[in-house]
């Protein structure tokens, strides 16, 4: 049983006011001694309602009350007896009717302003624990509107480096060079995209042999019988669908891919060279 809803569900104050039904009161009874909190309650209660009746109970004046106790503790006059008829009152059937007090009154009302201070009480707390809930909830949104907005600009960026490659690879100026494969690498390819207008340079590759721990491709090209090297190629393929950019050598010729140590000279060892090509 939830003995809270009970003890606000307004039974106790009308158990206390004496307007419970039999049943009701039984049961309150019967509950109150399974519960001492709802025996402590019901003391409450009426602790509650006597100190308000007395506080705001409406006093007769002084000399009216006075004049009422006389002539009710008084005995009626010799005269007033003798002058009255003595006539059998006929019986007639009374009907009980319940009428409330000046006390019951006011102790009602004090009911009804706890039930209605509870109310509000709880629709306070309602209203604090919806709060709540709408707050968290709205800092969260916020935390996912801050991760969305952090990932819309990550993906202007790469939009506008597609668009940028895209516009590269359109150029009429950008040249491709398809390097060929010695023995060494059969069914590799590479792909070189250079525009000696703009000085920028990308590359694609795809399939190389697999690297030995330590090894790395290195892409070198030759201008004015110089190597120069471009990039650095640590997996055998680039991204799937992406080109990489590389540095841009004015005046280069050729190009070659050679395998080399990571932290090898700045010179090939064309021993290990697996594709080649010209721009001629």
């Amino acid at each position: 049983m939830d003995l809270k809803a009970y003890m606000t569900s307004g039974m106790l104050e009308l158990y206390v006011l004496g307007l419970a039904s039999e049943k009701e009161t039984r049961e309150v009874e019967r509950l109150a001694e399974e519960h001492p909190e709802l025996k402590k309650e019901i003391s409450t209660i009426r602790k509650a309602l006597d100190e308000y009746a007395k506080l705001h109970g409406v006093q007769p004046p002084e000399e009216l009350r006075e004049k009422l106790e006389k002539s009710l503790d008084g005995p009626p006059t010799q005269a007033a007896v003798s002058s009255r008829p003595m006539v059998k009152p006929a019986h007639r059937p009374r009907n009980k009717k319940f009428q409330l007090g000046w006390k019951h009154l006011f102790a009602l009302a004090a009911v009804l302003m706890t039930i209605v201070a509870i109310g509000m009480a709880v629709l306070a707390f309602d209203y604090s624990d919806r709060l709540a809930v709408a707050t968290s909830t709205n800092v969260e949104l916020k935390e996912d509107l801050s991760k969305v907005s952090a990932e819309l600009v990550e993906v202007k960026k790469a939009n506008t480096n597609l668009q940028e490659k895209l516009g590269f690879l359109a150029s009429i100026n950008t040249r491709q060079v398809r390097l060929n494969a010695t023995r060494r690498a059969k069914g590799a390819t590479v792909l070189i995209y250079w525009n000696t207008d703009q000085e920028r340079a990308f590359a694609q590759w795809d399939q190389l042999p697999e690297l030995p721990e330590g090894m790395q491709y290195r892409l070198w090209a030759i201008a004015r019988r110089n190597f120069e090297p471009l990039s650095d190629m640590q997996s055998v393929s680039s991204p799937a669908g992406d080109i990489h950019q590389i540095a841009f050598v004015p005046g280069a010729s050729s190009f070659v891919i050679t395998m080399e140590k990571a932290d090898g000279p700045d010179y090939p060892n064309l021993s290990r060279m697996y594709l080649q090509g010209s721009l001629n």
